[in-house]
């Protein structure tokens, strides 16, 4: 079995993320959740430690009288735990803490379709490093894992003209052939630069992103994960941080950022310069999970009808990351050649060609009386000798029409443990047709 791993690029190309409720609202317009401090002046490169140099309050002349309300205190200092990144061709700078694992653009965005970074206190190795921790390669969120992404678009590289504002933009994508649906848009503002929170629906759910413009041609759109990590301190620092003219300030928190994940240490904190205990061993699906892990199950019955009832339900998100599909995930198409592709390529494969409009009328059956003839080929044969296969089901209703049929592989492995290895998919006609 291939192991998994952890990866976030695929939230940004669909977004599927929920903002918390709670964010307060002012004078018609929605702000970030903390209060803005005044910004120190800070100086840094994309890789070095902040030097911050906090600029003196005002001293009254005259001691107010007792009855008068006293001034108010002094704005708390920036933590020397803070880096300043500025990412060199968009100009965007942020603080993030200082043993945050960043990424800036690789690339100028101007001269290509566009840019991506990230900011995560989850190294890159973290998940494996822990394999038995994180039996499927998720569950990193839940142990305190925070990540947020900055998609740097080029609205030029995508036909739209220069200096085109967030809410045309987002207005014109609903319009065009887009893979989500606009719901709706809400003026935002941090750090003193307005933006739009964007409410969007795809085929993965309802999900909300920001959007700012940076300059007369490029747009930021902002995810972070996990959606109930808003109200995090380290969180709101960082987005609250964020700058993108040398003219606007990058906001330095006050507060020591929060300890790494469970096992690591932080060499740029003194408290945390010793690791902490290692996260424990977990098991997700009620521990369905084998010895081979990753995308072995032990009950076949369990995982079938996981599989299925997420297919019904078009829970391309279950299916994706909790390992009900194997990776690789081998998909035939019948009577022409295959692929072999991730968990995320199929679950898109899914959710925008193979599935009907009401997936819920899906049909699947093991009964062989009720299988197409297949040329008289026994389904087994389809996959070749090399896979020990376990059950078969017959599946009807797929395809844009509803009129398109598929067989659904479940294999069993070296463990004894079962998982869903692959699909042969008649598209808009049924077998033998």
């Amino acid at each position: 079995m291939n192991k998994s791993k952890f990866s976030s690029e695929h939230f940004y190309l669909l977004v599927i993320i929920t903002l918390l409720a709670s964010v307060s609202l002012a004078c018609g317009q929605l702000s970030f959740g903390i209060e803005t401090p005044v910004a120190p002046t800070a100086t840094s490169d994309n890789n070095s430690q902040v030097q911050v140099s906090p600029s003196p309050l005002p001293q009254s002349s005259e001691t107010p009288p007792p009855s008068e309300t006293p001034p108010p205190s002094e704005t708390p200092p920036p933590s020397p735990f803070w880096s300043v990144h500025t990412d060199s061709f968009t100009g965007i700078s942020f603080a993030a803490p200082c043993f945050w694992e960043v990424q800036l653009t690789l690339e100028d965005p101007l001269i290509t379709t566009g840019g991506y970074m990230s900011i995560q206190n989850i190294p890159g190795d973290y998940v494996m490093q822990y394999p038995l921790a994180f039996p499927r390669g998720t569950g990193v969120y839940e142990v305190g894992g925070i990540k947020i992404e900055f998609v740097i678009i080029n609205p030029s590289a995508e036909g739209y003209p220069a200096g085109i504002s967030p809410l045309d933009y987002v207005t014109a994508q609903s319009e065009s052939a887009s893979l989500s649906t606009l719901v709706g848009t809400e003026e935002i503002e941090i750090n003193g630069q307005a933006g739009l929170l964007v409410t969007s629906e795809s085929n993965f759910g309802v999900g909300q992103y920001y959007l700012f413009k940076v300059s007369n041609e490029l747009l930021l759109l902002v995810n972070y994960f996990p959606e109930d990590s808003f109200n995090q301190l380290d969180m709101q620092g960082v987005l609250n941080s964020i700058s993108f003219s040398p003219d606007n300030p990058v906001v330095i928190p006050s507060h020591t950022p929060a300890a790494p994940l469970p096992g690591l240490a932080a060499a740029c904190i003194p408290e945390y310069a010793e690791p902490s205990d290692p996260p424990q061993p977990r098991n997700f699906n009620e521990d369905q999970t084998t010895e081979c892990g990753l995308h072995s199950f032990t009950s076949l019955e369990y995982l079938s009808d996981k599989v299925i009832s997420s297919l019904q339900n078009r829970d391309i998100g279950t299916l994706v990351y909790y390992g009900y599909i194997n990776e690789p995930f081998d998909i035939g198409y019948w009577l022409s050649e295959g692929v072999s592709s991730t968990p995320l390529e199929v679950g898109t494969m899914l959710a925008n060609q193979f599935l009907p409009p009401d997936p819920g009328m899906l049909t699947f059956t093991t009964n062989r009386a009720e299988f197409p003839p297949l040329f008289d080929m026994p389904p087994e044969s389809i996959f070749g000798p090399d896979y020990n296969v376990a059950e078969v089901y017959y599946s009807e209703g797929w395809g844009s029409k509803g009129q398109g049929a598929a067989l659904l592989y479940f294999m069993q492995d070296s463990c004894g443990g079962y998982y869903w290895h692959g699909m042969v998919i008649a598209g808009d006609s049924h077998f033998d047709q």
